[in-house]
């Protein structure tokens, strides 16, 4: 058993044994835990909003908070930045193509129904169109 599950710490925060104790996992296998954590979170974030925010009142009262008129085109960007990153995900890494050209097709569809999609707020978001382009081409 690794040492920082075998500790008997019976505090429900972290003491510093058990602190201590996580700084010798190797860095390269928190990397990798990290990096697959991502994926999961990608994968259900993206899934999630497929099928939704077709209109652009969905995405403006989906929290019921008035500044989201104001902040309609940074989470028009954000979807597609995720639904593109997803489309790749799918298609290079995974190799499920099919799931792939469901993902672009919502993402198409996604893109002509917000027009949020088409002005990001500053040039720093700008990235944010290179995994939705690159997902539609």
């Amino acid at each position: 058993m690794a040492a920082w599950a075998a500790s008997s710490s019976s505090e429900s925060t972290l003491s510093r044994p058990t602190a201590l104790s996580l700084c010798r996992i190797p860095l390269r296998l928190l990397c990798l835990l990290r990096a697959q954590c991502l994926k999961i979170m990608l994968v259900n974030y993206g899934l999630l909003a497929m099928g939704k925010f077709l209109s652009p009142d969905e995405i403006i009262i989906a929290d019921n908070i008035r500044p989201a008129y104001v902040t309609y085109p940074v989470r028009c960007t954000t979807v597609i930045e995720i639904l593109g990153l997803l489309c790749w995900l799918f298609a290079n890494v995974r190799g499920e193509y099919l799931m792939a050209k469901r993902i672009a097709d919502y993402l198409s569809k996604f893109v002509e129904a917000n027009l949020g999609c088409t002005h990001p707020i500053s040039d720093r978001w700008g990235v944010s169109l290179v995994s939705p382009t690159l997902a539609l081409f």
